[in-house]
């Protein structure tokens, strides 16, 4: 069963349990993360889907079969025929960014979010678009539930580094935004190595929401990213495949391209990536510094 094929009619018993008619196309479906894909129609080769919220997945489309540590599949036509899906994911993204804004955002900040009429997201982004790449030092590692991929690490656990005196709110939000798309641009570095191209990145999610973090995603990748006017893209990627087993469109393919419109597209800012690939080998070292250490201290309880 494909995603989009018509596989029978709706039975009479689950038609008088939803209300709707018998005999009506079913078809098959997805996979939450999978349909986002769809939804966003980042269905092509060289595009990789970037889906947001306490987590992040990235959802590639490569040619090749690929079967490699760290990564998950790849899948065969698991949603376009004669292509595979490779995927990977950070487990703790905009889980670790609400834990900072929950426990550790005071009350001058949450005034000054209110007096300007904005969110706290908003007023933090405010003041950390004005410190530069790198956070003036500080390298988040944000393992705050261990590491999914590339290093399936159970163990690896969360770090705040580089701490001064002169240090604010601000730098720690900034810091937490960038060690997650730090901890993305491995996963891409990781894919390229097994050899899947990425040319461009289409988001969706939480995370779009900021444009700061929008901007630092694409700096450290220096890729492109694209942003979908729909962002309930598991809703319109269900839509899509509707369409398709409805024959409005004959694949899912077609029916992406007429229903999927972009919004917006970040581009990454050269001088920026330069300084960030600088800084990500340092939270490649944070964490191989640190991972038999945390190991020991979580087996010890």
């Amino acid at each position: 069963m494909k995603i989009g094929e018509v596989v029978g009619g709706l039975s009479p018993e689950m038609a008088r349990a939803t209300g709707l008619p018998a005999g009506i196309p079913v078809a098959g479906g997805g996979a939450d993360a999978y349909m986002g894909v769809i939804g966003i129609n980042a269905l092509a080769e060289g595009t990789l889907a970037l889906i947001t919220g306490s987590s992040h997945l990235q959802i590639g489309i490569t040619d090749r079969e690929v079967h490699a540590r760290g990564l998950f599949g790849s899948f065969p036509e698991a949603l376009v025929p004669g292509l595979q899906v490779i995927e990977a994911g950070q487990i703790s993204t905009g889980s670790v960014v609400r834990w900072f804004t929950t426990n550790f955002v005071g009350a001058d900040i949450a005034a000054a979010a209110a007096k300007a009429g904005r969110s706290v997201y908003d007023e933090l982004n405010a003041r950390a678009a004005s410190i530069p790449p790198g956070a003036e030092g500080l390298v988040v590692l944000e393992h705050w539930q261990g590491n999914r991929t590339p290093w399936t690490d159970p163990w690896s656990r969360g770090v705040i580094r580089g701490l001064t005196l002169g240090h604010g709110p601000a730098h720690v939000y900034r810091a937490i935004l960038e060690g997650v798309a730090f901890g993305t641009e491995v996963i891409l570095q990781r894919m390229a190595q097994e050899g899947v191209r990425i040319d461009s990145i289409v988001a969706c999610g939480g995370a779009t929401a900021s444009p700061l973090w929008m901007q630092i995603h694409a700096d450290v990748s220096g890729k492109r990213i694209a942003i979908p006017e729909e962002q309930q893209a598991v809703t319109l990627g269900s839509a899509i495949a509707g369409a398709v087993a409805a024959g409005v469109h004959s694949s899912l393919t077609a029916a992406a391209a007429a229903m999927v419109r972009v919004a917006s597209v970040v581009e990454p800012d050269s001088r920026a990536h330069e300084r960030y690939a600088e800084l990500v080998p340092h939270y490649t070292a944070t964490y191989e510094s640190l991972k038999e250490a945390s190991r020991r201290r979580v087996e010890a309880g």
